[in-house]
This record gives structure tokens, sequence and C-alpha cells, in this order.
């Protein structure tokens, strides 16, 4: 298996534990927000869609497209349907960079702006940072569930 078919499986499974803890949610599930995290799992699933397509289309494939990062952040009243739609298009739009990404490029440089400034990257680890963001997120959207879960009473 080539390196970037087993990426996107690693890359999937995050997609999917993430599409998980949304699934269903009724929309004051989706919008809540714990004492303990401060995001909320529609924050978390917008903000996860926006930083993929912003790395993956802005600076692997250098395909440019607006993103509004404060906006993820006051991402509320957007329901799971919507929210599960942008996690899938975005998994559909990564899809397609990687299918034209060839293995050699994942050591050629790219350039970002970030917070700091312009910096230098490989596409290797614009790759792994995608990889363990989505991973952090997911993960923190797992744990809301389940203080979601502990709060309500829900089971399933």
């Amino acid at each position: 298996m080539s390196i970037l078919a087993r990426y996107r499986e690693l890359l999937t499974v995050q997609h999917d534990a993430a599409r998980q803890a949304i699934r269903g949610l009724p929309q004051d599930a989706v919008d809540w927000r714990s004492e303990h995290l401060r995001n909320s799992l529609g924050v978390l699933a917008a903000h996860i869609a926006g930083s993929e397509r912003h790395w993956m289309g802005d600076v692997i494939a250098g395909d440019p497209h607006p993103r509004n990062r404060d906006a993820e952040f006051r991402t509320q009243g957007v329901d799971a349907a919507a929210l599960l739609a942008g996690i899938d298009a975005v998994e559909t739009y990564t899809e397609g960079v990687l299918a034209a990404l060839p293995e050699g490029d994942l050591g050629a440089s790219r350039r970002v702006e970030t917070a700091v400034g312009e910096k230098e990257v490989e596409v290797a680890w614009v790759l792994f940072h995608v990889l363990e963001h989505t991973a952090y997120h997911a993960g923190q959207m797992n744990v809301l569930r389940e203080l979601w879960r502990d709060r309500t009473g829900e089971t399933g």
C-alpha cells in the first residue's frame, strides 16, 4: 500500500470519529459548551473542516479558499447534518488533493502564512499536521459527547 493510500485511511478513521461524536445529536447538544472544554461539538466540527481545507487546498494544492477561522470558533445553531456534510465535503476535497499529489512531492516545500509571519514547510509536515490536528479535535469531540451523555443521561 502506498504512503498516501495509508494516510487517507488514517485520516478517514479520524473523520469517522468526529462524525460519530455528532451524529444524531439534538441542536442543544451540538451547541453545548462544557465547563471543562471551551469549544462545542459544532465549533470543533466546523474547525476541523475549515482547517483541513486550508492546509490541503491553500497550502498543498495552491488552491486558495477564503477562510474565516474566527467564525469557525463562533459556530452555533448549525445542525448536526450540516456539520456532517462539511466533514464529508472536506474529506472528498482532500481525496482529490491526495490523488493528484505524487509521493515524490512529500519533501517539497510550501509557503504558509502564520500568525507570526510566513514560513516554509514540507508537504509531509502538512500531512502530519492535518492528521494530528484532526485526531486531537476528534478526541475532544468524543469527550464532549461523553460529558453530554453524563449530563443528560443520554444512552447509545
